[in-house]
């Protein structure tokens, strides 16, 4: 199997490319788009607040991960008043709890925390894994977008910001996921296959999202871009400082998605997740190539962390060896075997245009 020169994409990722040299395509659009101009980030902190309409400057969505707890910790240091979000899930890690804590005693900021409706909830994520589709973390990532949103509408709050950033996450892969706005998408698997009516479960769909974004006035944010951001300095700083603890490897706080990317991924789906974070690393000077080598020569999970998940995704989801066994086995299927909100896509490219006009 073919693996970048410079990264550790292959072709896992069945739309990579590879150029001349044996450089793929990932790490050309990495180089090509990073935010070039470190400088903006007092700028961009005064528009934040300049923007800001009531008693919060923003809100900012937290996991108990290192992104979110730093942009956190950079956010009270720059002085900005941050209503915090919260989703709980109900796989929250001990880690992640303990940090979301953390962070409220070390600022002093307000939190909204969002429970969802853990039957509906479930119901869900076993419609996915009997629809046998890739993107089992969609209606995880709907949830907390359409909370944040929620509360940005509630409170009248302008501003957005967000812990995604380039450094860590600017490699992505489109086959190993799905659009997590495609409502119709999720309502369509979940119709199919699950087994309760969606009373409390609140979704939001890109359309509402973008006229938010385009009409509301409501912006994002994504202030790790503009500074030097490296993720281990972050995880050592927020231990010192905030006594934070560590989760693991990338997006470990949640332990359905720990377990989604630890083993489903790579053992039915046959792609490692890790690939894409480490090459993210490598990117920005974080990782060597052969330090990422190793790492993935290394399973995602000890045999006592896997037994441990394993049955707390049993036990959530009320499955056993034998009914885990059948989903697993199942046949594979894309996405667009589903309904899909594709005529959507025509609608923002109208759309796009206007975002400029009505800022």
């Amino acid at each position: 199997m073919k693996i970048c020169k410079i990264c550790v994409m292959d072709e896992t990722d069945p739309d990579i490319t590879f150029d001349e040299n044996g450089v793929c395509n990932h790490c050309q659009n990495w180089h090509a788009n990073r935010p070039r101009d470190m400088g903006l980030l007092r700028k961009i902190t005064h528009i934040v607040k300049e923007r800001a309409t009531g008693e919060y400057d923003c809100v900012l969505g937290i996991s108990g991960g290192t992104d979110s707890s730093y942009l956190a910790y950079l956010a009270y240091w720059l002085n900005l008043n941050v209503l915090l979000v919260h989703l709980n899930d109900g796989w929250n890690s001990d880690e992640a709890k303990w940090n979301v804590k953390t962070i409220i005693k070390k600022t002093g900021y307000d939190l909204v925390e969002i429970q969802v409706d853990e039957p509906e909830f479930r119901d869900i994520v076993r419609a996915y894994l009997h629809a046998g589709v890739v993107g089992l973390e969609a209606p995880t990532d709907n949830c907390i977008m359409t909370g944040i949103h929620r509360v940005v509408s509630g409170f009248g709050i302008n501003n957005i910001i967000s812990g995604s950033n380039w450094a860590t996450e600017g490699v992505g892969v489109r086959a190993w996921a799905y659009p997590p706005a495609d409502t119709k998408n999720i309502r369509a698997i979940h119709e199919r296959f699950g087994s309760l009516p969606l009373k409390e479960t609140k979704l939001m769909g890109l359309l509402q999202k973008r006229w938010a974004l385009t009409f509301r006035g409501v912006r994002e944010f994504r202030l790790l871009n503009y500074i030097d951001y490296n993720r281990s300095d972050a995880i050592r700083i927020l231990a010192q400082n905030w006594g934070w603890k560590e989760s693991g490897r990338k997006h470990c706080e949640n332990r359905y998605t720990r377990f989604v990317e630890g083993y489903i991924y790579p053992t039915r789906f046959g792609f490692d997740k890790r690939r894409s974070h480490f090459s993210a690393l490598i990117c920005s000077g974080q990782m060597t190539r052969e330090e990422a080598l190793i790492e993935l020569k290394k399973p995602a999970y000890t045999q006592e962390e896997f037994e441990a998940d394993k049955a707390f995704f049993f036990e959530k989801l009320g499955l056993d060896e034998f009914k885990f066994g059948h989903f697993m086995a199942l046949p594979i299927r894309q996405h667009n075997e589903f309904s899909t909100h594709k005529w959507s896509l025509r609608l923002l490219r109208i759309m796009r245009p206007l975002r400029r006009f009505f800022r």
